[in-house]
């Protein structure tokens, strides 16, 4: 689906204006991308995961543990009204990351 390869594409615009220290840039494209993920409730399952997946990782990344763990909850209140045994373990690998 072609949503779900815009949230990768913009998970790695976010990385790459990172790697280039253009950190404003950066945050301001990662709060663009929050602000859309709000709008996603009536998408398929697999576009809200995508876009929960791909934030919770770019916050990972930054160690911003609370906006990780905002993302886990929204992750797990989708697998309640989607339930997913492979979305189910890839939430597991994430929490893992943050012990």
């Amino acid at each position: 689906e072609l949503q779900i390869e815009y949230w990768k594409k913009w998970a790695v615009e976010v990385r790459a204006y990172r790697k280039a220290q253009q950190f404003e840039t950066a945050e301001a494209l990662l709060k663009m991308m929050e602000q859309r993920s709000t709008f996603l409730f009536n998408e398929p399952a697999a576009v809200q995961w995508n876009a929960l997946v791909n934030l919770a990782n770019l916050y990972e990344e930054e160690k911003q543990q609370g906006m990780v763990a905002q993302k886990l909850e929204a992750m797990r209140q989708l697998l309640i009204k989607h339930p997913d045994s492979n979305r189910m373990a890839q939430m597991e690998v994430l929490k893992h990351k943050l012990d």
